[in-house]
């Protein structure tokens, strides 16, 4: 069906619960493409050869489908549809339907077309030659959140001062930690990477068998002696910190490498003594890994009954307070076995305009009052771009960055409605391939002059490497 010229498009009803066996779009090697692991670090461990950490993983998401798939998940919408379908298409004692006939139409117009190298290609020269230049892809992109325990100076720059840092990640092949490493290295960043004295990566931990985490590390870069004697105190470190918040922690008896995790981009730049922990040991507790199934309802979590769905979101568990617990401990205790002081952290010795980020909020409305009342926020916190580098470098092509991109869109919409007559449909389908005709004769024009000025092809967007 994928390939076929019959299809025009596809309306795909989702069933609340996910299949019982679970189902997972992804890719079964995760982030392959952009592991550490490769040719020329850790080969044995590349491309999963040693574990399959998502087994599930069937790659659908990385289909192209040459027509329009829209998902259907308002109950109402969705039997609206069915009825329609029913009532008027459904064959009847092994004769064909009568007119009036059941239609749908999908509109979902990309801009994009072929991939991320031709896009962006196409994007410069609108950019270079149109008066009004159309932006027919942009790069996935987002923002890195990160603070310090103490308030840090914006302009810092000492090589002889340590940081411990501490990461939960993205999963576009690694945007936001590889351009986080990539701004460390041009020295754009508050911090360098040989500011990095310790690596703790809290990765997947919400499904916990038997109420156990497992930390893993690199098998490559533990090679080496000293990076192997620091892991190990870091493990030992965290085993006594999680039995002391009652979170058992364990390690792996066999060797194996990390899994998907953004402390891959920083060991790709230098060895880095880190962990990665994680509520597996080897294959994804997640069933429903990167999939819309993916939810508290398929996973069986469960949350007090009074909270609403906003206020489950933002719901402290129990497993998350633990190890925000094991984190700060884990922190102090290595900074003090680093020979730092608790004293040490709060120290502030600088301007407060460069310590801090000040934002102005607009406020709640009082009780007894018309507006509401602004405050200004000062807070450690701060944002830094998550674009891959690969778009700064104008290297579309990368194989050492992520590629990914998505189409600029035009409204998306659908809509049902009866055909009355075969003359009726037969003049719908002209008018369809003749719109069909036009689009391919300005496809065509596009190919051969040079990707002059628009495209309407609808075809998906998807990452060079």
């Amino acid at each position: 069906m994928k390939d076929s010229s019959r299809v025009a498009g596809v309306a795909v009803v989702v069933p609340k619960k996910g299949p019982e066996g679970g189902f997972s779009p992804h890719q079964k090697c995760p982030n392959d493409k952009s592991s550490v692991y490769s040719n020329s670090y850790g080969e044995e461990y590349a491309h999963c050869n040693k574990t399959v950490w998502n087994p599930l993983g069937n790659d659908l998401s990385y289909e192209d489908f040459h027509f329009p798939i829209f998902m259907m998940q308002d109950e109402n919408e969705t039997e609206v549809v069915k009825k329609c379908f029913f009532d008027h298409n459904v064959p009847v004692n092994g004769s064909g339907p009568s007119y009036p006939l059941c239609a749908m139409q999908l509109f979902s117009h990309m801009h994009a077309a072929t991939n991320t190298v031709t896009c962006m290609r196409r994007n410069d020269l609108q950019a270079t030659f149109s008066i009004n230049p159309e932006v027919l892809c942009d790069p996935l992109s987002d923002y890195n959140i990160y603070s310090f325990l103490h308030p840090v100076n914006k302009s810092r720059k000492n090589p002889e001062e340590k940081v411990i840092i501490a990461a939960a990640r993205e999963v576009f092949d690694y945007i936001g930690s590889s351009r986080m490493v990539y701004d460390m290295q041009k020295g754009t960043f508050v911090i360098g990477l040989e500011n990095i004295d310790t690596f703790i990566e809290i990765g997947q931990v919400g499904l916990r068998s038997a109420s156990q985490l497992w930390i893993h590390s690199d098998p490559v870069s533990r090679q080496n002696a000293s990076i192997d004697n620091e892991v190990r105190n870091l493990s030992s470190t965290l085993m006594k910190a999680g039995n002391d918040s009652n979170v058992p922690v364990f390690e792996p008896s066999v060797s194996q490498p990390l899994p998907p995790s953004s402390f891959q981009s920083f060991l790709k730049a230098q060895y880095i003594p880190g962990v990665v922990l994680t509520d597996h040991q080897s294959a994804f507790s997640n069933r429903y890994y990167e999939s819309i199934y993916d939810t508290s309802e398929n996973l069986n979590l469960s949350y007090p009954s009074e909270l609403g769905p906003e206020e489950q979101l933002e719901f402290v568990t129990a497993t998350a307070q633990s190890l925000s617990e094991v984190a700060t401990v884990v922190a102090k205790t290595l900074f003090k076995q680093a020979g730092g002081s608790e004293e040490d952290l709060f120290k502030v010795q600088a301007d407060p305009k460069t310590l801090y980020d000040y934002i102005w909020i607009q406020g709640s409305m009082p009780l007894n009052g018309s507006d509401p009342v602004p405050y200004c926020v000062r807070s450690t916190v701060r944002l830094s771009d998550a674009v891959s580098p690969a778009f700064d470098l104008k290297q579309y092509g990368a194989l050492n960055y992520s590629t990914w991109t998505e189409s600029r869109w035009k409204e998306i919409k659908a809509r049902i409605f009866l055909v009355s007559s075969k003359e009726l449909e037969m003049l719908t389908l002209a008018i369809g391939i003749a719109i069909l005709v036009i689009s391919l004769l300005v496809t065509y024009f596009i190919s051969t002059k040079a990707d002059i000025l628009f495209t309407v092809s609808r075809e998906p967007t998807t990452a060079a490497y």
